[in-house]
């Protein structure tokens, strides 16, 4: 947790984040197009873990990922599995050690899967 912070927090006093206010309106920008990500998501052909926390970036704050478009997202990509951790924010799902064990768990067990016209 404390890596993470040193390198995500910047500056002395007040506390301000170190992502850059322009890439992050950008990332949000293309969130928006939302026929462009339906596209880029129905091009996905492999195996893929939808991970998601139950909050958002704190335990008051609705989920970035709610049901209805992790629904939406399971109609686009043919093979995904989609994981809620329950009890997780936004941050805790990977910096909490719960939610980071099992999300190396789930793609250590994705990575031991026999792939289609494979043998092992």
């Amino acid at each position: 947790m404390e890596a993470f912070l040193d390198y995500e927090v910047g500056g002395d006093s007040p506390v301000q984040a170190k992502a850059s206010e322009a890439g992050v309106r950008a990332d949000l920008g293309e969130a928006f197009h939302r026929d462009a990500v339906n596209q880029r998501l129905k091009s996905i052909r492999v195996p893929t873990l939808f991970l998601r926390a139950e909050s958002g970036f704190t335990p008051a704050q609705p989920p970035l990922f709610p049901d209805a478009l992790a629904a939406e997202v399971r109609t686009h990509i043919l093979q995904v599995e989609d994981h809620k951790f329950a009890g997780t924010t936004h941050y805790t799902i990977v910096l909490g050690e719960r939610g980071a064990s099992r999300i190396a768990d789930l793609i250590s067990e994705l990575a031991s899967r026999p792939r289609a016209g494979m043998t092992a």
